[in-house]
């Protein structure tokens, strides 16, 4: 059987994680039902999720375990938006928009009248969803499909004809109808006897879902049938009549949508064929004959349209009874994505799965997405992330992705050389200019955000930027390092601190533990310096798809870009890491570890101090074997024996240093490994990395490239909703 929840899962995860997407927003107007509550929970790693009602409510349903959470308390409540219509903001906008709506038709409201109807959650749903505020509602678990759907389909506009699919993924069989075992049925709740009209919408309608969910690696072919009691004009009656009247109004709206997007070049529908006849090849052939080939869909349909809502209720009741073991959902079709409508008996299960098809049809609908809500905050927020010879400058309001941008800064001659004060007035005039390309104005963020620098022994988190953090770094940075610019250029840029400035996760964080700082020569300890930021991100991103809290697992996290740092994070706590400018593995220009006998001889070479740090840090690992540090360039040369023994070496380096973190776990397991960064682009590298962790018997989970903005995002999200208190710097 076809894992629908895998399936659907793994396509929503990937839309998601594309540049500038945003997670739709969905309402639930049902919030006082244990069952919503527990969905929401499994809903929030793809949606921004509204739950209109009481908070103290939806609070005491958790508390007493009526409503089971399927992921952490805390990241539950600070993750969906609850609204109580009485006491909201938007109560008098969305009784005026809701009078308005009813003028003229059979049910107008008057203005007080208005007013009395907005506070009902169904209402006030459907009407955030008509307004723009929200993509989507969902409900009927606790109302009747008059007191749900009702209201929604009056008040949100629809794309066509309204109308209810059943589909079901079968349990194996070894003679299927069905290619997958997969089937659908339309309409099965709406339509009581639909007009050719009707009924088109529905053939292409449902046949175009299919396709949204299933693609054609998984199904070969999508084909619709409208069934009958005739095949082909062997009856005649007034259902057969409107079949055949709708065949060539399908037909033409078929040629349509394959016109607008090739995904459905493969979508066939065929009118007036008896059941058997649609989806058995052997009843096809006895009734066709030599017509068979004539009418694509006969003997292989999945998407059956039947003539009235008798036939379909009927099927989709029958296939739920009969296959109790199914993964099947209700999906509301001609809406573009924006209502679904629940039978009342739907588990939590139900719940969510129809939810995540919903989330999926409405991704891949023609109505754009709600990007910004004033049910969710917004607050601008500028992120600065400098690196070698470039910066990344990231703007979102909110979740939501406005700017992402990487500045190229020329470090050759004199600018190579150039002071922390120079180097940040430089990289200003470019990022300044960048932003003003784009109309941002810095100073009118909420929040400027930026990694953090060298600074010595700081603590994980959110530190505010002041001028005692910038002498600090400008005189007793633990390194000379990028990061450091950090700080004075968000300082800068909020007009020296009249924006919020914060600087997030300094590279300098040291919580190893004392068996893990010990060396081998008495007075020399372990200093670490790694990539916090994006370590942290990474086993946050990777707790929030596990519905746990960091504090709860024991992760292995390695970030692969320009230098290579791979930290044991036991409950929250990196234990164990290296000093990613000169120990661990190779990098693209960092030598990592290198026999010490070498190391000496080198130091006494004749070389000054400077340039053998630059040997190790800047001019080793894959430049001083190829001459080039870019992996997309040196990839397409991996068929040359030395650049694959190379890249080899670097993936046994990167593997083995993983490998070995292991046992600072004992006696607790590992719960995952993670690999993020932008060497993790590399399928080259990445494949040789992953084929020798498969001795490690951990589950491995990959964030390909940079999530450092994001890291920086959701730091600047976390101190504006008081989730962090950011620290202030007093050495």
């Amino acid at each position: 059987m076809i894992d629908l929840d895998k399936l659907v899962d793994e396509q929503l995860n990937g839309m998601l994680s594309a540049p500038g997407a945003v997670k739709p927003v969905i309402v639930f107007p049902e919030a006082n039902d244990p069952r919503i509550i527990s969905a929401a929970s499994g809903l929030i790693n793809q949606a921004r999720v509204v739950l209109i009602g009481e908070s103290a409510e939806i609070r005491s349903l958790c508390d007493y375990k009526s409503a089971e959470l399927y992921c952490p308390r805390d990241r539950f409540f600070s993750q969906v938006q609850i609204v109580n219509p009485a006491r909201s903001d938007l109560k008098e906008e969305l009784a005026m928009a809701l009078q308005e709506a009813s003028r003229g038709r059979k049910w107008e409201f008057t203005s007080m009248e208005a007013r009395e109807k907005i506070l009902n959650p169904v209402f006030f749903g459907a009407m955030l969803v008509r307004l723009g505020y929200a993509d989507a509602c969902l409900g009927g678990v606790a109302n009747s499909t008059k007191d749900f759907l009702a209201p929604c389909l009056r008040l949100i506009k629809s794309s066509g004809t309204a109308f209810e699919m059943g589909l079901f993924c079968l349990p194996d069989e070894d003679n299927p109808l069905w290619e997958n075992n997969v089937v659908m049925f339309a309409d099965v709740a709406l339509n009581l006897k639909p007009s050719p009209e009707q009924l088109s919408d529905i053939a292409v309608g449902a046949c175009k879902t299919l396709r949204d969910i299933f693609p054609p690696t998984v199904l070969s072919g999508v084909n619709g049938a409208m069934i009958s009691y005739s095949t082909k004009g062997s009856g005649q009656g007034p259902s057969v009549e409107a079949i055949r009247q709708a065949e060539p109004l399908a037909a033409q709206k078929l040629a349509a949508l394959k016109e607008s997007d090739p995904v459905y070049k493969d979508i066939n529908i065929t009118g007036e064929l008896q059941i058997s006849v649609a989806v058995s090849r052997e009843a096809a052939q006895v009734k066709l004959k030599n017509r068979l080939d004539e009418f694509e869909s006969a003997g292989k349909a999945n998407v059956l349209i039947v003539p009235s809502l008798d036939e379909g209720n009927m099927l989709y009741h029958l296939f739920n009874t009969q296959y109790p073991e199914a993964q099947s959902s209700l999906i509301m079709g001609g809406m573009d994505g924006q209502v679904l409508d629940y039978s009342r008996g739907s588990s939590v299960l139900q719940v969510v799965r129809g939810a995540k098809l919903l989330l999926l049809t409405r991704i891949k609908a023609a109505k754009p997405l709600v990007r910004t809500s004033p049910l969710f905050p917004s607050p601008r927020i500028v992120a600065i992330n400098p690196g070698s010879v470039s910066t990344q400058i990231a703007v979102f309001d909110g979740d939501a992705p406005v700017l992402n941008v990487v500045i190229e800064h020329d470090k050759s001659g004199a600018n190579a050389s150039a002071s922390i004060v120079e180097e940040t007035k430089a990289r200003l005039t470019a990022v300044r200019r960048t932003l003003e390309k784009h109309d941002i104005d810095p100073c009118g963020a909420a929040m400027i955000m930026s990694r953090g620098g060298m600074l010595p022994g700081p603590q994980a988190g959110t530190y505010r930027i002041s001028e005692a953090m910038l002498t600090a770094i400008e005189n007793g940075a633990v390194e000379d390092h990028p990061s450091n610019l950090g700080a004075f250029m968000a300082w800068e840029l909020s007009e020296q601190g009249k924006t919020p400035a914060f600087i997030v996760d300094c590279p300098t964080i040291d919580e190893l533990t004392p068996e893990n700082r010990l060396t081998g020569i008495k007075g020399i300890e372990k200093t670490p310096i790694w990539h916090a930021l994006s370590q942290r991100q990474a086993a946050r991103m990777y707790a929030d798809l596990a519905n746990k809290r960091v504090q709860d697992l024991n992760l292995i996290v390695a970030h692969l870009g320009s230098g290579v740092s791979i930290g044991s994070h036991a409950r929250g706590k990196c234990i164990n890491v290296e000093n990613a400018i000169f120990d661990g593995p190779m990098g693209p220009s960092r030598a990592g570890d290198v026999p010490a006998e070498a190391v000496i001889e080198l130091c006494y070479a004749g070389l000054e101090k400077a340039m053998v740090k630059k040997i190790f840090s800047a001019v080793g690992g894959l430049y001083s074997h190829l001459g080039a540090h870019d992996l997309r360039l040196i990839q397409d040369r991996a068929d040359d024996p030395d650049v694959a023994a190379v890249l080899s070496a670097m993936a046994s380096g990167i593997a083995s240093r993983i490998l070995a973190r292991l046992s600072d776990f004992y006696p607790e397991p590992v719960d995952q490994i993670i690999l993020t960064g932008r060497m993790c682009l590399s399928p080259v590298l990445l494949e040789k990395v992953l084929e020798k962790l498969t001795l490690a018997g951990v589950e491995v989970t990959v964030f390909p490239g940079s999530v450092e903005a994001e890291a920086l995002r959701d730091a600047a999200m976390r101190v504006y909703k008081d989730i962090d208190v950011p620290m202030r710097w007093e050495q």
